[in-house]
């Protein structure tokens, strides 16, 4: 075998490498050992990076100014009756909150009732927003609004019917219903 090995060393020796080959190899040669324009990539990359960052600032800018110009709309926005009714209507809910103990654990499942009417209430001041003029969220909010006074007005006949039995008997009228 290593007859064989020699034979194939003298034959790789003996080839002659193709024309051209000593120039192509000095031209890499000379690539190689030029540094690369890492400097001008770097200064590119840094460019591309200020120009993202700017555009990034200018986006947001642009969003903080569509912000401040956004109005929340209410019912009032809609038409002078709307507003006097919005306003009729808060005011009486307004009275029968101050009269309303909150904490009072007799109450606790009208109360619960109170509070998700508050949350549909808000989500669909979020609706208007969108969808503003439309009549099915003006009867919304309107129907919302009688509700809400509604379970405020049970609350207080329950706290009623509760302060009356008091004296009398150590059991209260739970809110259940």
């Amino acid at each position: 075998m290593s007859d064989n090995l020699k034979h194939l060393l003298l034959l790789a020796e003996q080839k002659k490498p193709r024309d051209g080959h000593t120039a192509r190899f000095e031209q890499k040669l000379k690539q190689s050992a030029r540094p690369r324009n890492r400097k001008r990539i770097f200064q590119m990359s840094a460019l591309a990076a200020a120009a993202a960052g700017l555009i990034l600032i200018v986006v947001i800018n642009g969003i903080q100014s569509d912000n401040e110009e956004f109005q929340k709309r209410s019912l009032s926005d809609i038409s002078p009756q709307t507003k006097a009714l919005e306003l009729q209507m808060s005011e009486h809910i307004t009275k029968r909150e101050a009269e309303v103990d909150f904490e009072n654990p007799a109450l606790f499942n009208q109360i619960k009732v109170y509070r998700s009417l508050q949350i549909e209430f808000s989500k669909l001041e979020n609706d208007l927003n969108l969808n503003f003029g439309d009549e099915r969220l003006i009867r919304a909010m309107m129907d919302n609004y009688q509700h809400r006074l509604k379970v405020l007005e049970n609350i207080l006949l329950i706290k009623r019917l509760n302060e009356q039995q008091l004296p009398s008997t150590p059991h209260q009228i739970n809110s259940k219903s």
